[in-house]
């Protein structure tokens, strides 16, 4: 994306993210406001949760102007520490299956001021399709990514180390997922990750846990074919004609995925490419695209390694990795995107882009705010209080874009990767979904129902129109206003818009803006997109 790309996602509006108040577990009766006291602010005690880690929110009363640290305690998982700011704080919390009990001690000046206990049981859900995670690796590689001088080696940035970094980035995403999520009202549903009981990397203490396993893939092609400049995505030195699209990096990883029995014919996978590498010679990065292929059995998205010496290993590195503010040195590292110059913003960039690219194989599609809308920029604010450069405390509403918009939260909600007990079946085919224009207005069905239209104007998202389980009831009862249509069905099979609707949906613009709409449709289908034509047309639909 251009840098006036990027500022056009910079001025757009939410359109409505929900960003709920913060929630207290605290009876308000008690001393929750007397200086020292901590609650927490987006869970309660003894909640349910489906996902291994956790980010918690809180806050110590009386510590405006000053900074601390708050350290989680978990019986059998190391401590890990995150930054306080004005009092605030947002932490990750590791969670075994069943009820666990966590301790949240907060530390001014070296000296415990404060602690406070929360339980949360955690249940995973069983017998979902898991996001799955890859590394590809040259069929003649050295088994190394890029990393300074003063960060190579065994551990370091060798394959181990390029697992270990995968497998905690899959676990951050997890854990953004369900939060945002839950800030939309859907529940902390968040996707699975394939996981086995292995020596766990998160916890860096050498025990056994559930944790996410990692495929090591053995490319049929070489470290020099990856590397071509004939398929590079990013070049930012002079353009020598070749397809520079990311598409044969593509092609390579669907050959390689599709061998590899590890993953079946319906699978989603998130590949990391070890052999990337940047060369400042041509100003590139070879053998890296972030790109996706979603619309298939086989679900890929893909991302390099040139930012993965900046991402953490276990979960006591990640907030040290989130204020690392070390120079990018371009003589031996990328800056990736131009908005990479210090370490923490390399970490955000890589792992919040790839994020980006696994969403899409979990059926999200593309928006004009959060993600994918270069929303990872700030994706370190879903997890830290404090960020380099960022004056005060980061809260829920300085998170900037790392968030999910609205339209692509309904479709995780409603895609089977997300599914919950008691959501209803999915059907078993692909999903068949139509736009048609009539004299009375557009037409729109989907053989497995309905859950979103978006109206676009010049290719940029103005509006929508949900149907979900959880406005049902207020649809159907008059509460949100809805046509006979809308109200009789949990996910209606066909919905005709009028005229009058869609321009009302369009708002004010050009009589010559292109107007559109975009079917999201529940189950295993990709959305589908219809041009109207101009506003001036939308007028007149007859003649159009």
């Amino acid at each position: 994306m251009t840098a006036k790309e990027s500022a056009a996602c910079d001025a757009k509006n939410n359109h409505g993210e929900p960003l709920p108040p913060y929630v207290s577990c605290c009876d308000s009766a008690d001393s929750a406001c007397e200086p020292g006291a901590m609650r927490f602010l987006n869970i309660a005690d003894d909640e349910l949760v489906h996902h291994r880690f956790l980010i918690v929110h809180g806050h110590v009363s009386g510590q405006e102007g000053s900074e601390g640290t708050v350290a989680v305690h978990h019986p059998d998982f190391p401590t890990v520490e995150f930054p306080v700011v004005d009092g605030y704080f947002k932490a990750l919390a590791h969670l075994d299956q069943g009820a666990n009990e966590l301790t949240f001690e907060y530390i001014k000046a070296g000296s415990s001021t404060s602690t406070k206990s929360l339980v949360v049981r955690m249940e995973p859900v069983a017998d979902r399709k898991p996001l799955q995670l890859a590394v590809l690796v040259g069929s003649d590689s050295a088994e190394t990514f890029d990393a300074p001088p003063d960060a190579r080696g065994p551990g370091l940035n060798d394959l181990d180390a390029a697992v270990r970094k995968l497998r905690c980035s899959a676990y951050l995403w997890q854990a953004f997922v369900a939060e945002h999520m839950y800030r939309h009202g859907f529940g902390r549903r968040t996707f699975s990750l394939e996981e086995e009981i292995a020596p766990d990397s998160m916890g860096n203490d050498g025990k056994y846990r559930m944790t996410a396993r990692v495929h090591v893939v053995r490319s049929k092609y070489t470290v020099a074919e990856i590397q071509s400049p004939d398929i590079v995505q990013q070049c930012h030195g002079p353009d020598t004609g070749a397809k520079r699209n990311g598409h044969g990096l593509l092609d390579i990883h669907v050959e390689d995925i599709a061998a590899c029995e590890a993953f079946d014919a319906e699978c989603a996978v998130a590949c990391l490419t070890l052999d990337s590498h940047w060369d400042p010679e041509s100003q590139s990065i070879l053998g890296h695209a972030g790109i996706c292929l979603p619309n298939v059995a086989q679900k890929l998205g893909i991302f390099g390694s040139h930012t993965t010496h900046a991402w953490p290993a276990s979960a006591t590195e990640i907030a040290a990795k989130f204020l690392d503010t070390t120079p990018t040195d371009t003589a031996f590292l990328a800056n990736d995107a131009f908005e990479s110059e210090e370490y923490w913003k390399a970490a955000n960039i890589g792992i919040g882009a790839f994020l980006h690219m696994a969403l899409f194989t979990l059926s999200i599609g593309r928006s004009d705010s959060g993600f994918p809308c270069r929303g990872y920029k700030h994706f370190s604010r879903a997890f830290m209080a404090k960020v380099p450069g960022h004056a005060g405390a980061v809260t829920q509403a300085d998170e900037g874009r790392a968030y999910l918009h609205r339209p692509n939260a309904l479709g995780l909600r409603h895609g089977c990767r997300l599914a919950m007990p008691g959501d209803a079946p999915f059907a078993e085919s692909e999903v068949k979904a139509s736009v048609e224009k009539t004299d009375d207005g557009v037409v729109v069905s989907s053989s497995a129902g309905v859950i979103a239209v978006e109206v676009n104007v010049n290719d940029s998202y103005r509006a929508h129109l949900e149907y979900t389980a959880e406005n049902w009831g207020r649809r159907e009862s008059g509460q949100l206003a809805a046509t006979p249509d809308e109200a009789a069905e949990v996910f209606p099979n066909r919905i005709v818009i009028s005229w009058d609707r869609l321009r009302e949906l369009a708002g004010e613009c050009a009589d010559d803006s292109s107007v559109g709409v975009r079917v999201r449709s529940r189950g295993f289908g990709s959305s589908v997109y219809e041009a109207l034509g101009t506003l001036a047309e939308l007028q007149c639909p007859a003649s159009a």
